[in-house]
């Protein structure tokens, strides 16, 4: 069986998005619209602009995973951070924590590449006990939850 990591290429975009079809089913967002064509720009989006990090995660010649995260100034100052924007394994080939691990090292490394002053990440479709054993093992400090509920 042979497993990667590795950037994104153009002709991974399309499963890239039917995967994030079915993490929205997964996750907290289920009952909202889903607009595909929105997802591929987006998904395009992250593939072409240098500020985006678009990783897949390929199994056995298959795309069955992806993270993607993004870089910005803070809203208070010029400091560079580095937010994880979507993570999301496919249900069959997930059982270990070894591939997010490996997304979140990749993450940090193309942070410190870019000299960010902080690395953020918060599961908010599908949230899994592992994003906590994730955060801990990588020395994440818990900086607080999101709620949603409708209006």
């Amino acid at each position: 069986m042979k497993e990667v990591v590795r950037l994104v290429e153009d002709k991974d975009l399309k499963k890239c998005v039917a995967l994030g079809v079915d993490m929205i089913k997964e996750g907290y967002y289920k009952d909202y619209d889903v607009n595909e064509e929105a997802m591929t720009q987006h998904a395009e989006r992250a593939f072409q602009q240098p500020d985006w990090m678009f990783l897949v995660y390929e199994k056995d010649d298959e795309v069955v995973g992806f993270f993607l995260a993004q870089i910005s100034k803070t809203y208070f100052g010029n400091d560079l951070i580095a937010e994880q924007n979507l993570m999301y394994i496919d249900p069959p080939h997930r059982g270990s924590i070894k591939i997010a691990m490996q997304f979140m090292r990749e993450f940090r490394s193309w942070a410190a590449i870019n000299k960010c002053k902080g690395i953020f990440f918060a599961p908010t479709v599908s949230v899994h006990d592992g994003f906590d054993i994730i955060a801990k093992r990588l020395g994440y400090n818990y900086v607080g939850p999101m709620y949603g509920r409708a209006p």
